[in-house]
């Protein structure tokens, strides 16, 4: 019997400024740009570098509604992490594949990482976003579809759009797929989130709800760092968990498959 060595069930991937090449048209004029901090302000943790999107920053190191991140690859914070920014950021997957090979590692889920916090208040737009990442990495993972596989970032602020885009995801490959929490300031459980869970349902997709800043209000109570990861990251996994397990949604669709990745208590599923 063939047997298969150490799976990653949840590792990550930081965006790059490639991840944005396949915007729709209408989007191009606001992709994402790094915006790099001068050495007279205040670095905190090493984020010198932010991407810039809509008009504000993201990850936020500082001050109210801070969160935290290690994309982009140019950060101080991720240079002086063991792996090569092409690794971190799969612009060289033969680097990653070397990671994984002196980790002891066969084969390794990919999260993203830039949408485990809001990038735009405008729904349309982040769920462009969100379509060029799951076509990049679908692009990316498919180099070593043997080893590298990838869970696609789902919209949940815009339905139609987040319906359409479990199809496209299972089309392209993903072998699951990710939300927050919460639906912005929505609780899984809400009945406007049906069609979402019916189509991941009929694709046969694992549903990875992942630690992130997906509830606006929890996030912006926090100022600094610390209470980010504590508050604002961990306490909406729970929220959906709440949600899932305690509200019905599993029992209206009894073949959803759900998992709840990087919480507190390690990979329930």
């Amino acid at each position: 019997m063939e047997q298969i060595g150490v799976v990653d069930a949840d590792s990550h991937v930081m965006e790059v400024p490639e991840t944005w090449q396949y915007l729709e048209e209408e989007y191009l004029h606001r992709r994402p740009v790094i915006a790099r901090l001068s050495e007279s302000l205040p670095i905190v943790a090493g984020m010198d570098q932010l991407w810039f999107i809509d008009g504000r920053v993201t990850p936020r190191p500082m001050g109210r509604g801070a969160t935290i991140s290690g994309t982009p690859t140019g950060m101080t914070f991720a240079r002086k992490k063991v792996f090569s920014a092409g690794s971190q950021g799969l612009t060289d997957v033969e680097a990653r594949l070397r990671d994984l090979d002196a980790w002891g590692i066969e084969i390794q889920v990919l999260f993203s990482s830039i949408f485990i916090q809001d990038t735009t208040d405008d729904p349309r737009f982040e769920a462009a976003l969100m379509r060029s990442y799951n076509t990049w990495m679908a692009k990316r993972c498919a180099e070593r579809p043997d080893r590298l596989k990838w869970a696609a970032a789902i919209p949940l602020r815009d339905i139609p759009s987040a319906v359409a885009e479990v199809h496209r995801a299972r089309a392209l490959g993903a072998v699951g797929v990710t939300i927050g929490g919460t639906a912005g300031t929505r609780l899984l459980h809400h009945r406007e989130l049906d069609p979402f869970y019916a189509a991941v349902s009929e694709e046969d997709l694992p549903l990875c709800v992942h630690c992130s800043w997906s509830l606006p209000g929890l996030t912006e109570v926090s100022e600094d760092l610390y209470s980010a990861d504590m508050l604002g990251f961990t306490l909406p996994v729970l929220m959906g968990f709440h949600s899932l397990v305690g509200c019905g949604v599993l029992d209206r669709f009894p073949k959803l498959r759900v998992g709840f990745v990087e919480a507190g208590s390690e990979w329930i599923a």
